[in-house]
């Protein structure tokens, strides 16, 4: 799934069943520093955070109580409540930002 593609999650969506019992979402992308320099930060946080989001809040209506949500994503996320500062702005950006 193209997590940088609001249409593209979509239309992956439109295709699942009803009900989803379980999500295992796993975000990654090689960024600037693994990727020779062909994502930009910009693609790193929308498809390991705000794309990986939309997927997310678009399934909950489809689940039941008792259901299960289980996300990995980069590595750069290590060390998350020191930086806590930067974060914050980012947390209550929209899903919509997804391209």
């Amino acid at each position: 799934m193209n997590l940088d593609s609001k249409e593209f999650i979509d239309a992956a969506f439109a295709e699942l069943p009803g009900r989803i019992d379980c999500i295992f979402a796993c975000a990654g992308i090689a960024g600037t520093l693994y990727g020779g320099g062909r994502f930009t930060p910009e693609d790193v946080v929308t498809i390991n955070f705000i794309g990986n989001r939309y997927l997310i809040v678009s399934f909950v209506p489809r689940m039941p109580e008792g259901s299960s949500i289980a996300t990995v994503a980069s590595l750069a996320g290590m060390g998350w409540m020191t930086k806590l500062d930067i974060l914050e702005p980012l947390i209550h950006t929209a899903s919509e930002h997804v391209h």
